[in-house]
């Protein structure tokens, strides 16, 4: 259910509701969605909606409409058999017993006659084709992996001008990845990548994981001698490493909390060189000793897949996604998408 945080503090994933791919941190007065996953910490919520208006009830009632809606043709034939089927019946009566009474005539044969207008006139044919061939249409469809959630929307796409896709798990993978290293001082990248891969190693969120694999992938990560890692919940890390502290955090953590300077020339450089990435700040000693830049980059498949379908005359393609502006915005420019809609909620989606 739906709530505000009224103690403690926390890392909470929230990728499956708004497409955040990177965890955010949560402290008293925050408010929390139905739905996150709480990374580590503990929180004590106080429920502000019940569980029929918390957000994923709101998700659930979506896709429950949505798999119930029909073509509107599929809405026509049933309405259309509703007052043809008693008609056609009552006909065939009428054809087999007022003949008979009136213009005289074996009974046999007018009911005969009645049978084959109640064969030639009856609407199973018609009724049964319609809901057919959607039923078919779907089936082939999720045989490639595509799942069309009512008849209403495959026949929508014979007329479709517009498609709007969401961005985290449909366009992306997901799962951030470790983009780039920028370090300073007497720091090297591999340094830099190095030490925060031996801190972060303690804590198995998202934002580490890729941090302690783009380490494993350079061969950098090993041991460090350290003395006992602290965590400092939904801030950063510290720990004594040969004798100097070192932390690794947010920029707030890093440069507020901890004390360390950040020239405006470094946060040019950081800002001109992550780009869309969420940043991950490294101190040590009271210095700052690098950046580390998370994504969550592109499917390999997506850009083609948007190329595919400006090539079959969609020229309107939008990108809708929880994550920040930025990183909306050169998403939508390596997949070549012209338009995008940056943090919206999962039940404001349906709105665009």
């Amino acid at each position: 259910m739906d709530g505000i945080v009224v103690e403690g503090e926390s890392l909470i994933d929230t990728a499956a509701l708004t497409g955040e791919s990177v965890p955010r941190s949560a402290k008293a007065g925050d408010e929390i969605i139905s739905g996150c996953v709480n990374g580590s910490g503990t929180l004590k919520v106080k429920t502000t909606k019940e569980f029929d208006d918390s957000t994923v009830a709101k998700i659930l009632e979506l896709v429950e409409n949505a798999s119930s809606k029909k073509a509107k043709v599929e809405n026509f034939i049933t309405r259309f058999a509703k007052y043809y089927t008693p008609v056609v019946t009552i006909g065939a009566v009428i054809l087999a017993i007022l003949p008979p009474l009136i213009l005289g005539g074996g009974w046999a044969e007018w009911i005969q006659r009645a049978c084959i207008f109640l064969v030639i006139s009856c609407p199973c044919a018609l009724v049964i084709s319609v809901p057919l061939g959607f039923f078919g249409g779907i089936g082939a469809a999720s045989k490639i992996g595509v799942l069309v959630k009512g008849s209403n929307y495959l026949e929508a796409v014979a007329e479709m001008t517009t498609i709007v896709f969401d961005k985290t798990g449909t366009l992306t993978n997901a799962q951030p990845v470790l983009e780039r290293v920028i370090a300073f001082g007497d720091y090297s990248e591999d340094e830099v990548l190095k030490i925060a891969a031996c801190l972060e190693e303690h804590f198995p969120h998202s934002v580490a994981r890729a941090i302690v694999k783009g380490a494993a992938d350079k061969n950098l990560y090993h041991a460090e001698e350290h003395a006992e890692v602290q965590y400092i919940v939904a801030h950063g890390i510290a720990t004594l490493l040969h004798g100097k502290r070192a932390i690794i955090g947010s920029c707030h953590f890093v440069s507020e909390d901890e004390g360390v300077e950040i020239s405006e020339e470094q946060l040019a450089e950081i800002s001109e060189k992550s780009g869309a990435c969420s940043v991950i700040y490294l101190a040590i000693g009271g210095k700052l000793a690098g950046a580390l830049c998370i994504s969550d980059p592109p499917r390999a498949e997506a850009q083609q897949a948007v190329a595919r379908l400006k090539a079959a005359g969609i020229d309107n393609i939008v990108m809708l996604t929880g994550d920040s502006e930025k990183a909306a915005r050169l998403t939508a420019e390596k997949l070549g998408i012209t338009q995008y809609r940056a943090q919206v909620l999962p039940e404001d989606k349906h709105f665009y």
